[in-house]
């Protein structure tokens, strides 16, 4: 999503529609993500407005006689509001971070040169722009990763999720050192992980990376 509306931001015909979007994209980012939770919850869940979601728990306390696809569509369904709220908070940062970088790009002499061929707009953003914009990208994705995976604390209390980053706020509240140590451990190896990740994308998206 983020991808497609940078490459929609980047065209030249669009100058309305950057006028109106960036300036939201900037203001949401700027909203922190428990208040963009407490406002989905309120709207999207709370007995006032809309009840299209559960408001906390993954449904844990459902019956034992569901078969695995109802159980799994529960989860689901208990999941699409903090996953919602990841995506609005991370939206806008990934959005004009790519922009900007293709609008770097831009300027390049080698962009000038396509454009002089006779490239069409949509073949010079998308192969051109696009990839020799990809490696910021790469590194925003990645870095996001090990939170993605390690849990994100502040909807995990929020939602009431079970997840590890609530885990290691009770552990260390509780001084439960081998909880916490392991899971700072496996923190430690998803950021690693995450690198690795990283290498073999730029390897994959920019050739002058293979010749190092």
């Amino acid at each position: 999503m983020s991808i497609e509306l940078a490459l929609t931001l980047s065209k030249k015909a669009r100058p309305k529609l950057r006028q109106i979007v960036l300036p939201i994209l900037y203001t949401v980012e700027s909203i922190p993500l428990f208040i963009i939770a407490l406002l989905l919850l309120s709207f999207l869940a709370g007995s006032g407005y809309l009840t299209l979601f559960p408001i906390s728990g993954l449904g844990l306390d459902a019956g034992n006689d569901q078969s695995w696809f109802q159980i799994l569509v529960t989860r689901l369904h208990h999941l699409l509001l903090p996953a919602l709220c990841l995506i609005i908070a991370g939206l806008p940062f990934v959005t004009t971070q790519l922009y900007q970088e293709m609008q770097h790009v831009f300027a390049s002499e080698f962009i000038k040169t396509a454009r002089a061929k006779g490239l069409s707009e949509k073949v010079t953003l998308r192969r051109h722009v696009f990839r020799n914009s990809l490696l910021p990208l790469i590194t925003t994705f990645t870095g996001y990763l090990p939170a993605l995976i390690s849990g994100a604390l502040v909807l995990e209390v929020i939602f009431a999720i079970p997840g590890t980053g609530r885990l290691l706020a009770e552990s260390v509240l509780a001084r439960d050192y081998p909880v916490v140590l392991g899971l700072v451990l496996f923190i430690a190896l998803l950021k690693a992980f995450s690198h690795l990740v990283a290498d073999f994308l730029y390897f994959v998206a920019d050739p002058r990376t293979r010749q190092l």
